[in-house]
């Protein structure tokens, strides 16, 4: 209730005093202690008295929150961060709105209670602390200030004037009247349909990161888990499962200050956790049978860019490490598709991505240790200090894509060889995943749609595809939608009633049954965190043309494959852009009703 709020906003006030007023009192012992004559004791007894009237009417409680709403512009309430992508950006930090939800995809809007974060001037925190002060129902003097509620503040103010400037000071804190970008932050461009794009912003989730670190630590440090582990290696019984997440990395944001970053940064010691999306590693195979010459005429045609070798390639894609981001391959390929209608008159739209090899530059001390990132040493700055940096991971890899084309010219070999070879040329000079392209085997044309057939040449090595429907069925679990994306990546333990042996108390213990395949976390797009501006409304952009949308990774899960003859069609493994507000997706076409049974029952026998 907010009678509680209201004496816990003055207990607040009152201890920051006691704080302040310890911190003078040591400051006048020390004085004085160097005084050297009466006359410099009395001098520094007038200045101290002095400071300590003004600090005690600094700290009356309507004075207080005077100041307070004066420094409330100082900060920033939000949920997403702009200096989490790089600790000298500027920009807009977003409190976040739920604009719709989707239970194939983790966001932000998935937790129950996001914690809100506090970024800006450090000397100025205190008045984010002040906000995120709760009543008994864990009502906070936020959520009182967004609906213009001052009940708790009531009792504080001399008149009603008074009130609503500590109204209107606060809310400072909560939106920014003027949304930027900044050079350093991320924009990319995500096509909407009819030609059109929108802008995107892409803003690290701090709330949804302090949640997962919340887990995951409680699964390497709680005294519960570190109990359960002991039950285990005893094969004694428990009532908790051991739950641990193999293959974590982990990144430092802000470095030796992540005050710097944010409040919540600050309160994780800059750490971030990532889990692992990486695909297997293939053992040493018998090399592939080759391709076909045959260039046959059928509606949908498949172009395949074989064995893309990629250097320094993005390894981070939201709270995933190992593999980049749906969206990097999609752009890429968009990207050459813009290009080649202009010369050739050749459209490419869906991907299906194959991973070959892959090496993630990172390292850990032990077995049992997160991953760190081996970083590169920047520059120095103009003024000869070491530049800020966020962490950025990388890695090479080797990939495949197959990509469904039209309007390549089959009136002959010859002129589809040209094609493909102009096609491969332009491929080369374009950057991948962040990452630069050294080469790239083959470009041809696959003589069939058969998935065997296409993706067989392409062996060793693993199919992307999507598997967001696992996450959806556990919507009816008891358990958040978090927390059913981390079992996917989670290795779970728990006691039987089978007794271990004869005459003992110990009992088996065994592993959790998860869902088969190879299943892993990824990130698929992003999600709109606040309304869409239209051109030209945010600063600091690109393309003062485009309309604008500040967003946040989304997360979903993914399988990978090994074998082409668990897809049912190639249309199984291509992504394609999907929007359909608030979510910027990658994701497989979607069949209709009815479609999937149809077009099985077509099938080739022979793929």
């Amino acid at each position: 209730m907010s009678a509680t709020l209201t004496e816990a906003i003055e207990q607040f006030i009152r201890q920051r005093y006691y704080t302040k007023q310890e911190a003078l009192d040591k400051e006048y012992k020390k004085a004085r202690a160097t005084a050297v004559s009466a006359d410099s004791a009395n001098q520094l007894d007038v200045k101290f008295a002095a400071r300590k009237d003004k600090l005690k009417d600094a700290f009356v409680v309507a004075n207080w929150l005077d100041g307070a709403a004066q420094r409330a512009c100082q900060i920033s309430m939000a949920t997403h961060a702009v200096k989490f992508t790089h600790s000298s950006a500027k920009g807009t930090n977003i409190l976040a709105t739920d604009l719709g939800q989707d239970h194939r995809y983790l966001d932000t809007a998935s937790l129950a209670s996001p914690a809100v974060d506090a970024v800006g001037n450090a000397a100025a925190l205190d008045v984010a602390r002040l906000l995120q002060l709760t009543d008994d129902s864990d009502q906070s003097l936020l959520d009182y200030l967004q609906c213009d509620n001052v009940t708790p503040l009531a009792d504080f103010a001399a008149s009603p004037a008074q009130l609503d400037n500590w109204l209107g000071g606060l809310k400072q804190a909560l939106h920014d009247t003027r949304p930027s970008s900044h050079t350093l932050s991320k924009q990319v461009y995500f096509p909407v349909g009819d030609g059109q794009y929108h802008l995107l912003a892409p803003l690290y989730s701090s709330s949804l990161s302090q949640a997962i670190h919340q887990e995951i630590n409680y699964s390497r440090y709680s005294k519960e888990m570190a109990e359960a582990r002991e039950a285990r290696r005893k094969q004694l019984p428990h009532d908790h499962p051991v739950v641990a997440y193999p293959d974590l990395a982990m990144t430092i944001a802000g470095g030796s200050k992540p005050q710097n970053v944010s409040q919540l940064n600050a309160s994780r010691g800059g750490r971030n956790y990532l889990l692992s999306a990486q695909p297997p590693m293939w053992q040493p195979q018998p090399a592939a049978p080759g391709i076909s010459d045959n260039i046959a005429d059928h509606a949908d045609q498949y172009l395949v860019l074989k064995h893309i070798r990629i250097g320094n390639a993005n390894a981070i894609a939201g709270f995933t490490y190992g593999f980049p981001v749906v969206t990097h391959f999609l752009g890429y390929v968009h990207a050459l598709s813009r290009k080649l209608q202009h010369s050739l008159g050749i459209r490419l739209d869906d991907v299906g991505i194959v991973c070959h090899q892959h090496q993630v530059h990172a390292y850990r001390e032990s077995n049992f240790a997160p991953y760190t990132f081996a970083l590169t040493r920047n520059p120095l700055t103009k003024d000869g200090k070491t530049a800020p940096i966020n962490e950025e991971g990388r890695m090479h890899l080797t990939v495949s894509l197959v990509i469904k084309a039209h309007g390549i010219n089959t009136v002959s070999e010859q002129v589809t060889s040209e094609q493909c070879l102009a096609i491969k040329t332009l491929a080369e000079q374009h950057k991948l995943a962040g990452g630069q392209v050294l080469s790239i085997d083959d470009c041809y044309l696959a003589s069939t749609d058969c998935h065997n057939t296409v993706l067989s040449p392409l062996l060793p090595g693993y199919v992307l595809v999507d598997r967001s429907g696992l996450l959806a069925e556990k919507a009816g679990c008891n358990t958040s939608r978090l927390e059913n994306w981390l079992d996917f990546s989670a290795l779970k333990f728990e006691a039987t009633d089978e007794p271990a042996g004869k005459n003992t108390d110990k009992v088996k213990w065994q592993q959790v049954a998860s869902p088969k395949g190879y299943l892993v976390p990824v990130q698929v797009g992003y999600k709109q965190i606040a309304p869409t501006y239209g051109a030209g409304k945010v600063a600091n952009v690109r393309d003062r043309a485009t309309p604008v949308s500040f967003v946040e990774a989304v997360h979903s899960i993914g399988e990978w494959l090994g074998s082409p003859s668990r897809l049912a069609s190639l249309q199984e493994m291509l992504w394609q852009y999907h929007f359909q507000p608030p979510f910027y997706v990658c994701r497989p076409l979607q069949p209709e009703a009815g479609e999937t049974d149809k077009h099985a029952a077509q099938l080739d026998p022979d793929c």
